[in-house]
């Protein structure tokens, strides 16, 4: 009876993990519950610690996951909110995790973005502090409030001037080849 039960409490996604080890539950032909049991809670440890260091991966390298979604504030905020909550779920203590955010934020393409969360991340060194879903809305709505009037990586001043800069040595350059 407990075989049937633990068998019949499975997702198909579970017994997929499982219908292949047949030999590790079954003796003599005879199939033991206690066998299933022991390879059904084995196969959840090494799937919760392989995601749990999946997770804490994901966190460890915010910088490289803005580029994949390119410095879209909204989908890193639920990545960040999905491996932070993916962790919790696990009883994981996660250290530094706004340090991890400002790190991912100050890779944005947005340079004034840039220049906002590394005013942030001054005030937050200086004593202001900021919990990670704080930080996160101040985040969203800069996005938000930069895409919204069109602003959200457009040129710095700088590089605006380094392009007309580079536009005249272009034309220089020009009228030299040419003998004028």
């Amino acid at each position: 009876m407990m075989m049937q039960c633990l068998l019949s409490s499975l997702t198909e996604k579970c017994f997929g993990k499982i219908s292949n080890d047949h030999k590790s539950y079954t003796i003599d032909g005879v199939e033991s519950a206690s066998l299933l049991f022991k390879l059904l809670m084995s196969t959840s440890i090494v799937d919760t610690r392989a995601r749990t260091y999946q997770l804490c991966t994901s966190l460890d390298n915010l910088d490289n996951y803005m580029g994949t979604v390119s410095s879209n504030i909204e989908l890193f905020n639920l990545h960040v909110r999905d491996a932070h909550e993916g962790l919790l779920a696990r009883g994981q203590k996660i250290d530094h995790l706004v340090m991890k955010i400002f790190k991912g934020y100050k890779a944005a393409s947005d340079n004034s973005f840039v220049e906002y969360i590394t005013k942030k991340e001054e005030d937050f060194m200086e004593g202001k502090d900021f919990t990670a879903d704080e930080l996160m809305q101040l985040a969203l709505n800069k996005y938000t409030m930069r895409k919204e009037n069109g602003e959200w990586g457009a040129p710095s001043i700088e590089q605006e001037q380094i392009t007309a800069l580079s536009l005249e040595l272009s034309k220089v350059k020009a009228a030299n080849n040419t003998g004028v």
